[in-house]
């Protein structure tokens, strides 16, 4: 053990609890050396710690409280009730704690009943290098200005938005007027930004694209559909409709395609690429498929045309589509991968779990089969389509045998 390489110890560090990696302190003075950094890169003050940080601020032994201050990254603040003033940080108090942590980076206030108040105190903070600041959800819908006024503060630096914009557009930063949008290009390191639209329909996600050019995470939420919208066409290229999911979440995606299946006409389509495939045909994917067909769907009565196409890797058609050409037809399309196969020329069709998805192939008006380089067995293509009730005008299946 003694001849390891110290970067050998660091990577064993980090898997330890902050408890276990503590006990490390004590072993050696090159343990020592190698594991204290990585327990106090991140710090929470609880309730119980914020009464000893406050009655350090003025002691004799002051220095050595906070000697290792200089190696904070991350500070939380974690109460669950309010207990009063006594076990929360004043604004001086705030901003000494502060002073005290030159390598801070980023402010953790998701988890304490303070947050508005320590936001407040933040406008007053002498510092430049913090690159994220971490609030719940509620707070960025009820201070939104305050919120961004501390992000503008530190716009040299932040790396990291959650935004809630409304019509307004603009705070009050130091006596002047600050429009949101106009000053996103101020953001020189901004790479990861969650904007949350609330009426503005003028506005797209390539606008916010243009005025930070540096982003690499860009989540753009509507919060409605206009009433006048009676054409949508939805693009998401790169990616399958599977890994989407995964992306984004099964109830976020279930949310949009109830939106947008209530527009008159409207289309979603996923252009995938070969090095985003997966393998479709199996239970669990043909399930999630069939839970975003049924909210596209909604309460709408009509025709459904189903197109189950054979992905060709070597063209751009590995895309699955939901659309409404006319108000009265909806039309699919579901691509086989070459890994469904399973090494085979001859696929079998999975079906969805009817415990999780309220429909299945049964809505299924027209299905069409297009396979170029593959074929069904019959008897399992016909056993695959036996007693689904609305298929009495299914199209004869394409087929193109070896």
């Amino acid at each position: 053990m003694r001849d390891l390489p110290a970067e050998i110890y660091t990577i064993i560090f980090l898997y330890l609890e902050k408890e276990d990696l503590q006990e490390c302190y004590f072993v050696c003075k090159s343990w020592h050396t190698m594991a204290i950094p990585l327990g106090w890169e991140e710090v929470t003050l609880r309730t119980h710690n914020i009464s000893l940080v406050k009655s350090h601020f003025n002691n004799l032994n002051h220095d050595r409280y906070f000697k290792y201050s200089h190696l904070i990254k991350t500070l939380a603040f974690e109460d669950y009730k309010n207990y009063g003033d006594y076990y929360k940080l004043s604004r001086l108090e705030l901003l000494e704690l502060l002073n005290l942590l030159p390598n801070l980076k980023e402010i953790d206030f998701s988890e304490t009943n303070y947050a508005k108040e320590y936001l407040e105190y933040l406008l007053g903070a002498d510092m430049q290098n913090i690159n994220r600041i971490y609030t719940g959800f509620d707070l960025c819908l009820i201070q939104s200005d305050l919120l961004f006024s501390v992000y503008y503060k530190f716009r040299n630096s932040i790396t990291c938005i959650r935004l809630l914009l409304d019509d307004r557009h603009t705070i009050n930063f130091d006596s002047q007027q600050i429009n949101i949008l106009n000053s996103l290009n101020q953001f020189k390191k901004l790479t990861k930004l969650e904007l949350y639209n609330l009426n503005d329909i003028n506005l797209t996600p390539f606008e916010i694209q243009d005025s930070c050019p540096n982003l690499e995470h860009l989540k753009f939420e509507l919060n409605y559909f206009p009433n006048q919208l009676t054409d949508l066409t939805v693009t998401i290229c790169s990616q399958n409709v599977f890994n989407w999911i995964d992306i984004v979440g099964m109830e976020p995606a279930l949310r949009l395609m109830e939106k947008a299946g209530s527009i008159e006409e409207t289309s979603i389509d996923f252009l995938g690429c070969e090095e985003y495939q997966v393998q479709a045909n199996d239970e669990n994917n043909m399930t999630k498929y069939f839970k975003l067909l049924n909210s596209f769907r909604g309460a709408r009565q009509t025709q459904c045309i189903a197109n189950f196409n054979e992905a060709i890797p070597e063209t751009s058609h590995l895309g699955y589509s939901f659309s409404y050409n006319s108000p009265d037809m909806l039309f699919v399309t579901y691509n086989l991968q070459i890994s469904d196969l399973y090494g085979s020329n001859t696929a079998d069709m999975a079906v969805p779990d009817n415990t999780s998805s309220i429909i299945g192939p049964e809505i299924f008006h027209i299905l069409d089969f297009n396979l170029l380089r593959l074929y069904y067995d019959d008897d399992n293509l016909y056993r695959d389509l036996y007693g689904l009730p609305n298929t009495a005008d299914m199209a004869v299946p394409r087929q193109s045998r070896p």
